[in-house]
């Protein structure tokens, strides 16, 4: 997660927010934070609108989740059709 990983290092250099810290205020362990940000954890949509909350939309779920939009509507218009 090349995005996440710049924007925390802009976070600690122009906030001076550790990793801990914004693990804190996310409501996250710091283990978990960095799992995140290597790629190793996925986070939960309910984290994931935190982020994009706090970083005004600079993080948003689509940096963790490729969602086919094909697919999507394919599906969503099968769902409708069963209403």
């Amino acid at each position: 997660m090349d995005k996440l990983k710049r924007y925390l290092s802009e976070l600690h250099i122009q906030k001076n927010i550790t990793l801990g810290e914004f693990a804190e205020i996310l409501g996250i362990t710091r283990a978990m934070l960095s799992g995140i940000k290597n790629g190793k954890a996925t986070p939960s949509i309910k984290l994931v609108k935190k982020l994009y909350e706090y970083t005004g939309g600079d993080i948003s779920p689509n940096d963790f989740y490729h969602f086919d939009e094909w697919k999507c509507k394919k599906e969503y218009s099968v769902l409708d059709k069963e209403g």
